[in-house]
């Protein structure tokens, strides 16, 4: 029987409405990267045990009232979406409903782009009712983005993207009880301040934050993070407080990546050693950001 089909390193944009002729496929993987469709001709019987359906992009197009959405049972589904034109605006509209049918998805990727692959607005509602849900990657400036507040706790992993907002998310996601892993990457938030309160983020282990261009402080209270392992800060430009604010127990690795302030510069990486573990930091900095490191160190002993 043919259960898996993968097709994430061809260069096949469309599929025929033979593909569901499958009826035993339980896992179809697109190209991302070649803008993969899917065709549905009238009367398409789906396989309704499919299971994961990653890499598709949806049009204005694609079938996804009446067509794709009979697909119920839906665990892993990861879609690109082209949002900027008008006549997508009821498509959205259906693939955020269809999203809210999947009561067994664990793990959900949505990206949205505009003709020139850049971010562009992403439509999503409230993901709280997705008890399943564990694995979440969104990129696109979301447009509502209380939904920040609504995520199910029984997330463990969460990236943002592009998400454009503006309001600390830290104090919403730091009371999700099983988040392990959450990734703040190039402009997910536009604010200046990050505070993590006390009791915030109890399980989280991974943190990453990447190019927050704006944030300029980040505050760590006691009691929160407090299984942190792995924190990764890059190029967050002008982030003039961090370890010096934060009361952090740390017991695995931390690394920070600088922006480079001279031509010449050259890779530096510094050892120390904290309540008994090695850390490291890799960081292509010379000069004043070298004693900005050796700063957050000596604060790090202190701690």
């Amino acid at each position: 029987m043919f259960k898996t089909l993968d097709m994430k390193h061809t260069s096949i944009n469309t599929l025929p409405d033979s593909i569901w002729k499958l009826q035993q496929l339980r896992h179809l993987y697109l190209s991302e990267s070649y803008r993969s469709k899917l065709m549905l001709g009238q009367g398409t019987n789906f396989p309704t045990i499919l299971q994961t359906l990653c890499g598709l992009f949806v049009d204005e197009e694609t079938p996804v009232r009446d067509g794709l959405d009979r697909l119920l049972n839906i665990r892993k589904l990861g879609l690109t979406m082209s949002s900027k034109q008008e006549a997508m605006s009821l498509q959205l509209q259906a693939v955020v409903d269809w999203v809210l049918k999947q009561k067994q998805l664990r793990s959900l990727r949505l990206k949205s782009i505009d003709e020139n692959n850049q971010p562009w607005d992403l439509e999503l509602k409230p993901l709280v009712s997705l008890v399943n849900l564990s694995y979440i990657y969104l990129l696109g400036r979301l447009r509502n983005p209380s939904i920040i507040s609504q995520f199910p706790y029984s997330l463990i992993d969460l990236t943002l993207s592009a998400s454009g907002l503006v309001e600390d998310p830290m104090q919403s996601l730091g009371r999700l009880p099983n988040l392990r892993s959450l990734k703040l990457l190039a402009k997910s938030y536009l604010g200046k301040n990050m505070l993590c309160s006390f009791g915030g983020f109890p399980q989280l282990r991974v943190l990453k934050l990447w190019k927050l261009e704006q944030l300029e402080e980040w505050n760590v209270e006691k009691g929160a993070l407090q299984a942190l392992r792995d924190l990764e800060i890059r190029f967050c430009r002008s982030l003039k407080f961090f370890l010096q604010n934060c009361y952090i127990e740390f017991c695995g690795k931390l690394k920070l990546y600088l922006p480079r302030r001279e031509k010449l510069c050259k890779k530096v990486l510094v050892y120390f050693f904290v309540l008994g573990f090695a850390f490291h930091f890799n960081v292509f900095a010379i000069g004043a950001d070298i004693q900005i490191l050796m700063r957050a160190v000596l604060s790090c002993n202190n701690l």
